[in-house]
């Protein structure tokens, strides 16, 4: 999961430098923001997870529920979610 995490990590960091060699106008960068959605979220942790450390531990991570969780969000209209990663995981 780790090396997952980081390879997607890496992968973006490459692809955002690609897209974005030229700097952008003021007035594009202005158009682009404007067509954003206005941010609707919360702070995550799955109903599982009695902590942020125990939410990514091998034994109680459980894609199943956070599919439905984050499903669940979706429909009440959230297009943002935050996970706290702890330092220690």
């Amino acid at each position: 999961m780790k090396r997952l995490i980081a390879l997607a990590l890496v992968l973006g960091m490459l692809v955002s430098g690609a897209a974005f060699a030229e700097r952008w106008s003021e007035e594009k960068a202005r158009t682009w923001y404007d067509r954003r959605p206005w941010l609707v979220g919360c702070n995550y942790l799955p109903v599982n997870a009695i902590n942020s450390i125990e939410m990514w531990q091998a034994s109680t991570f459980d894609p199943k529920t956070i599919d439905e969780e984050l499903d669940l969000a979706e429909s009440l209209g959230f297009n943002t979610l935050r996970l706290y990663l702890h330092d220690r995981v």
